[in-house]
């Protein structure tokens, strides 16, 4: 979501950060808080929550709203090529070019202890460098997010950063904000490739409202520029919406409904070792689909699936899974 708030009134009208929702007007008046510190922070908040946006608003209320804004995509960073980039003549570039402003590191945990202990020595240096030496001072505000709760984010020295933290909740605790982003998704397209402007039906509206949204605000986005570029009318009705069905389903409803008429076959058959063969295929399924969603980033697959490398590393030979 390509967002610019550069001016209060932008952000103010922006419903992915000033929202109906008692938990999100908590967030927003901590946000503007923060931003009118010179604190570093660290955004949490699950895959698809637009971290780059709420980090944008806190440059934008700052006095460093002049100053430039970059973003470092760590994701988008090969293993092999992010200590170099991180700390060599890129960092040292970025660096001069941020002066002033703000950097934003984006998923932060994509760097391992060894990298954030650099980053972490890194930062102290600069600053205390600038304190000791006024001709070498660089003044950079830090940004970092994350998708987990319990970051362990610099380790024992997340404390001598004084990092303020935000949490940004998922869309599923923000159903009176659904409608409104929804519309507001809407609007941002169709003026974007100049189509006439499209409303949602009441069906639609009762859709999107029970749907969760594990993708949160970019599944929103997504499905909503799906629905406004391949729908003719101007009313998008429920079936214009291309939402998951299991969605809905509990874990049990799914299997019966995707492995019933194999599991009837194999009772009748009444061969043996059902279990071993249909979990080893569940599990290799599973690690194949999130590692294609994660771009083969065994890190962020490991993360999601909530264990750890080496683990998975061995699922992967085990199964045979190409990358």
């Amino acid at each position: 979501m390509e967002v610019w708030l550069n001016t209060l009134d932008k952000i103010q009208k922006n419903p992915i950060i000033v929202s109906k929702d008692r938990k999100m007007q908590k967030v927003y008046r901590r946000l503007k808080k923060i931003a009118s510190s010179d604190s570093d922070v660290l955004l949490i908040g699950e895959d698809g929550t637009f971290k780059d946006v709420f980090a944008k608003a806190i440059h934008s209320l700052s006095h460093r709203k002049d100053k430039p804004f970059l973003i470092i995509k760590l994701s988008s960073l090969s293993v092999d090529l992010l200590e170099d980039y991180m700390f060599g003549d890129d960092m040292k570039r970025i660096k001069r070019e941020a002066n002033g402003g703000t950097i934003y590191f984006d998923d932060i945990l994509f760097l391992d202890s060894k990298l954030q202990a650099k980053l972490y020595e890194f930062i102290i240096n600069e600053r205390s460098n600038g304190v000791n030496n006024i001709n070498s001072m660089i003044d950079i505000r830090f940004i970092f997010s994350t998708d987990e709760k319990k970051a362990d984010l610099f380790g024992s020295n997340q404390i001598d950063l004084k990092l303020e933290e935000i949490f940004i909740p998922p869309l599923r605790e923000r159903k009176d904000d659904i409608i409104s982003l929804a519309e507001y998704f809407m609007e941002s397209i169709t003026k974007r490739y100049e189509i006439e402007p499209k409303n949602l039906s009441k069906d639609a509206k009762e859709y999107i409202k029970k749907y969760n949204w594990p993708g949160n605000l970019r599944e929103l986005e997504d499905t909503i520029k799906k629905a406004v570029l391949l729908t003719s009318s101007s009313i998008i009705t429920k079936k214009d919406l291309i939402l998951n069905e299991f969605e809905f389903l509990s874990i049990k409803e799914f299997f019966e409904k995707k492995l019933g008429g194999y599991l009837n076959r194999m009772v009748e058959i009444g061969k043996g070792e059902l279990y071993e063969t249909v979990m080893s295929e569940v599990e290799k399924a599973l690690i194949t689909i999130v590692l294609e969603a994660t771009n083969y980033c065994q890190t962020k697959t490991a993360r999601t699936l909530g264990i750890n490398r080496n683990t998975l590393r061995t699922k992967i030979k085990e199964y045979k899974i190409m990358q």
